[in-house]
Parts: C-alpha cells; sequence; structure tokens
C-alpha cells in the first residue's frame, strides 16, 4: 500500500500536462521557444525589446500564465479541503518527539475510533518509557523525556536535537544505511533533472541554471523536439503520452513486491539499470520515437 501510494505523483503529472496541452500550444507566441535553428526568429517579450522591434506580448503569451491559474486554484482548492472539510491530526510520531505525549495519544485514540477499533495505548504507557531506571537513555533518544521535555531550557533543547542526530550515525550499520539512503536520493535527482541537458544546451548559462533550479524536462524535450522542426502541439502531446504510463509503472512495481525471488531488491536493480540506460542514449540519439520511447522507460 505504501508503494502504491506513489501513484498519486504520475497522476498529477498526467493532469498538469494536460492542463498545458490544451493553453500552452493554443495561447503562445509564434515563433515560440521551440525554435532553435539560427535563421528561427524566437520573439523576446515586449518589455526587453525597442520599439517597433517584433516582440511577444503579454496578450499573445498567455498559455503558460492560463497554466499557473489552474494548477494555483486547484492548490487552493486542495487547501481548503485540508484546512477546512476534513479534520486531519498532527502526526503521533511528532508529538511524542515534541514531549506532547497526552496529544500523541489522542491522535492514536481518534484513528481508532475512525478505524472502528480499540486503541491499547495509552498515556501511562509512554510514561513508562521513562520512568524505568533501565529505560532512561533510550527514551531520551527515543522520546524525549516526554512532558519533561517541554520544561528544558534552550540549550538543553539543542542537545536533545543533537543526539537525535546523532542516531543516525550510532553504529556502523546505522551510519551505512543513512549514507546510502542520502546517496540514492542524490543519484535519483541527478537522473531525474539532468537527462538530456548536454545534448539540448550548448550554453553554459542555461546549463548551471537548469542544473541549480531542478528539473524541467519540457523545455529540454522542446528545444530537442524544434531541433526536428516539431510544433510545441506535439512537445506537450508527446510529453503527455510519456507520463500517463507512469501510473501503470507504480501499480506495477507495487505487484514486484511479492513476487518471489525478486522482490524489492532485483526489481530496484533492473529499473535502476533501465533508466541508466535510457539516459545514455537518450543524450545521445535525437529522434521523436527515441525522445518519447526512452523517457517512457524512463
Amino acid at each position: 500500500m505504501l508503494a502504491l501510494l506513489s501513484i498519486f505523483q504520475p497522476i498529477g503529472v498526467t493532469i498538469c500536462c494536460a492542463i498545458a496541452y490544451g493553453f500552452i500550444p493554443k495561447y503562445s507566441c509564434d515563433p515560440d521557444f521551440t525554435v532553435t535553428n539560427a535563421d528561427g526568429l524566437v520573439l523576446k517579450s515586449c518589455n526587453i525589446t525597442a520599439p517597433g522591434e517584433p516582440c511577444c506580448r503579454k496578450a499573445d503569451n498567455m498559455g503558460w500564465r492560463y497554466l499557473m491559474f489552474t494548477l494555483g486554484s486547484i492548490t487552493l482548492g486542495i487547501f481548503f479541503l485540508r484546512f477546512v472539510v476534513f479534520n486531519f491530526k498532527e502526526s503521533p510520531k511528532f508529538l511524542v518527539y515534541r514531549g506532547q505525549d497526552a496529544k500523541a495519544v489522542e491522535v492514536l485514540q481518534h484513528v481508532a475510533k475512525v478505524n472502528k477499533r480499540e486503541c491499547g495505548v495509552t498515556l501511562a504507557d509512554f510514561e513508562a518509557l521513562t520512568a524505568e531506571d533501565d529505560s532512561t537513555k533510550s527514551g531520551t533518544e527515543l522520546f524525549g523525556s516526554g512532558d519533561k521535555q517541554r520544561t528544558l531550557s534552550l540549550v538543553e533543547k539543542i542537545k536533545l536535537e543533537f543526539v537525535r542526530y546523532g542516531m543516525l550515525f550510532k553504529g556502523w550499520q546505522m551510519a551505512r544505511l543513512t549514507l546510502l539512503v542520502w546517496l540514492i536520493y542524490i543519484c535519483d535527482f541527478w537522473g531525474f533533472s539532468l537527462a538530456g541537458q548536454c545534448r539540448s544546451y550548448t550554453d553554459l548559462s542555461v546549463t548551471v541554471l537548469i542544473l541549480f533550479a531542478g528539473y524541467y524536462l519540457p523545455s529540454i524535450f522542446a528545444a530537442k523536439n524544434g531541433e526536428l522542426g516539431l510544433s510545441i502541439e506535439t512537445t506537450y502531446r508527446n510529453y503527455l503520452a510519456i507520463y500517463t504510463p507512469g501510473i501503470v509503472a507504480v501499480v506495477l512495481g507495487s505487484m514486484m513486491y511479492k513476487v518471489p525471488v525478486f522482490g524489492r531488491q532485483v526489481t530496484m536493480l533492473i529499473s535502476a539499470a533501465l533508466m541508466a540506460v535510457s539516459i545514455f542514449v537518450f543524450s545521445a540519439v535525437n529522434s521523436q520515437p527515441a525522445n518519447i520511447g526512452l523517457n517512457m522507460m524512463e
């Protein structure tokens, strides 16, 4: 179930792609930013061009603005649901870490009630963890000494935070796990953000901008399609085709959890290898089938 929850990421991206496909091609200046040949006169903003020079007016370039307006409205709607309609509770783990044991028990009782179950955890259970002599140290590290934490001085609270972060490197096994998790996330970001970048951009400043600003695959994809003479409408249509299969991919990945022998580890190894291959080939090849197929595999 935890792995399947990530299905909302490709669903969200697909919805965003569909909205962009409806707005940007129709409400963009012509020629647009996909033009990459030397003779193509990509229109600049009228705010930075000389009087009388062809330029892109705001009224002619509302597509991306309509996209932002729509996404902003959706986000505000979710914000309203989150804080007004649905009665979400704070994480019990966070409350325990901050010494608010009583509130943590209330949340657990609320969760049990919603699920029509009996809550087997009481405030006395938390208090017993720090009351026993042989559990004082573990109680300090894991639970923050219960309500006592709220009366600590600023210096003592800072020391407690360092103790918590120190748990990430407590022993060889824990330190190894922490470093590996960090490395996985670092490499994952590299793969997701820099695919095809060197193939698409020759200007160093643009490359550095994208490197630090995060991934923006539509721009990379548009530049590569521009070299092929494809329209911006085709670019966003193809991008929609690339990300929609990701919904099926999440379901497939969740199903692989229960496959004997393969399980999670072999599945991750194979998927990582396929992603690496797709990135290398995508950086070297530029054709419409390759752009769609390799990004879909990635």
